[in-house]
C-alpha cells in the first residue's frame, strides 16, 4: 500500500484544511432531509475524498459519536468495496439526457433499507444542459435524495443548480498545514526527516494534499528524507548550478560560463523544468525569508 492510499482520510477529522465544508457535512447527518451540495475547487483539494465521506456517513448503519463512517457495518463495507446499495456514483461526462432521466425516475422511489439515497456526480461540469434541467424538480423536492456535485469548473454549473444546493469552495492547503501533515506521517512511519526537506516538499506540492504525500514518498530514501535528497530528486539543485553559471560569467567571462552550461547534461525540456524548480527554490529560500 502506498502512503497516498494509507493516509487518505477515512474520518472527517482527518480531512485537511476544509473545516467549513466538514462542519456543514457533519451538521447534515441525522437530518430527515440532508442537504445536497456542490463542491468545487482545484484538483487535489480533497473534493472526492470529502464527498465519499459524506455519502458513506449518510448511509452508515452504526455511525459513532464522531459522526464519521464506522467502516464496519454492512453499508460501510459495501461502500468501501465499491458496490453501495444506496449510492449511485457517476462520471458526468459519460451521461446523456436519457441516462439522467432514468436517475430522476430512480429518485422517485425510496432508498432500500436506508434513510437516504446518494447521487454523486464527479466532473459535474460535463453534464449536458438537459441533464441539469431534468434534475431541477428533484432538487426542489429532495425527498430522501442527496445530490453531490464535484467540479473543477464551477462556472459551468448552472446557477439554477447551485441555488438549490449548498455551495462550497475547497481551497488549497497552506504550507504550515502541509508541513504539519508531513511531520505527522513521518512520526507514524518512523521516518527521519530534515525540517528543510519537508519545507521544500510542501512548497513543491503547491497546496495539493494528494500531491503532498506522493512527493514525500518519492523523496524518501532508506527511511529518511533529507534536503539534499529532495533537491536532487526534484531538480532543485539546478538553483546551485544556475548560481554557478552566473558567478562564472561575472568572475571569469563567457568561457567558464559556457563550461558550466556544458556540464549540465540536460535536454532543453529538462532545463525548462529545472528553471521552474529553481525559481520555486529561490522564492522559498530568499523571498520568504525577507518577508519573515
Amino acid at each position: 500500500m502506498t502512503l497516498s492510499e494509507k493516509y487518505r482520510p477515512t474520518t472527517f477529522e482527518a480531512v485537511l484544511g476544509q473545516a467549513k465544508t466538514v462542519s456543514w457535512c457533519l451538521a447534515q447527518l441525522g437530518k430527515p432531509a440532508a442537504g445536497s451540495v456542490v463542491m468545487h475547487g482545484p484538483k487535489g483539494t480533497g473534493k472526492t475524498t470529502l464527498a465519499r465521506l459524506y455519502a458513506a456517513a449518510l448511509l452508515c448503519e452504526n455511525r459513532p459519536a464522531s459522526r464519521s463512517p464506522c467502516w464496519r457495518c454492512s453499508a460501510c463495507q459495501d461502500f468501501a468495496a465499491g458496490n453501495p446499495l444506496n449510492c449511485v456514483s457517476l462520471n458526468s461526462p459519460t451521461l446523456d439526457a436519457a441516462a439522467v432521466a432514468s436517475l430522476v425516475e430512480l429518485s422517485r422511489s425510496n432508498p432500500m433499507g436506508a434513510d437516504h439515497r446518494v447521487f454523486l456526480f464527479d466532473e459535474a461540469h460535463g453534464l449536458p444542459r438537459k441533464g441539469f434541467e431534468s434534475l431541477l424538480t428533484v432538487l426542489e423536492r429532495p425527498r430522501r435524495n442527496v445530490f453531490i456535485f464535484l467540479t473543477t469548473e464551477i462556472a459551468k454549473i448552472p446557477l439554477t443548480i447551485r441555488d438549490r444546493c449548498s455551495d462550497h469552495q475547497l481551497d488549497l492547503i497552506n504550507p504550515a498545514t502541509a508541513v504539519r501533515h508531513l511531520v505527522d506521517i513521518c512520526a507514524q512511519e518512523q521516518m527521519q526527516a530534515e525540517p528543510e526537506a519537508l519545507d521544500l516538499i510542501a512548497e513543491l506540492a503547491g497546496g495539493h494534499v494528494r500531491e503532498l504525500v506522493k512527493l514525500l514518498e518519492d523523496a524518501t530514501q532508506n527511511g529518511a528524507v533529507t534536503a539534499d535528497g529532495v533537491r536532487r530528486r526534484f531538480g532543485l539543485d539546478f538553483c546551485d548550478r544556475l548560481t554557478a553559471f552566473l558567478q562564472a560569467e561575472l568572475d571569469n567571462g563567457a568561457g567558464d560560463a559556457i563550461a558550466v552550461l556544458d556540464a549540465w547534461q540536460d535536454t532543453p525540456a529538462q532545463k525548462r523544468e529545472l528553471i521552474h524548480a529553481g525559481i520555486v527554490d529561490l522564492y522559498r529560500r530568499d523571498v520568504l525569508k525577507l518577508r519573515s
